[in-house]
């Protein structure tokens, strides 16, 4: 559904690109799209690798799809054992996405709060 997010037609959906890969630019009024330099980021952490993780941290920053807590619990378990070294990495860089677009709200105001939590979100979430 054109414009459409989660089968709301007047509400915008958002989209997140990484801007140290990609140069995006659109004229699309039904997107808010987010310039995250994750790539930059997440080398500045010790390894691009962890460029997904930033917007993962971005996104649930602005669409908590699930509890903050929940994200961590399991990096814990998937970085546990002979992967425990890269854990620390994985959650600053969930942090740092999270930092980013929070910092980004001033430039969408009201808009901002378009997008809402879906609906097997707790109110008290962290994020």
């Amino acid at each position: 559904m054109p414009g459409g997010h989660l089968g709301h037609p007047h509400q915008l959906a958002c989209l997140l690109v990484n801007s140290t890969l990609n140069d995006i630019k659109s004229s699309r009024t039904d997107l808010e799209i987010y310039e995250i330099p994750a790539t930059e980021m997440a080398n500045e952490l010790g390894g691009a690798i962890v460029a997904n993780i930033v917007l993962l941290g971005a996104y649930l920053e602005r669409v908590p799809a699930v509890r903050w807590e929940s994200v961590e619990k399991v990096l814990h378990k998937l970085l546990s054992g002979s992967k425990e070294r890269f854990l620390p990495m994985n959650l600053e860089a969930l942090h740092r996405g999270a930092e980013t677009m929070r910092s980004m709200r001033t430039d969408y105001g009201d808009r901002f709060q378009s997008i809402p939590l879906l609906r097997n979100e707790a109110k008290g979430s962290a994020c």
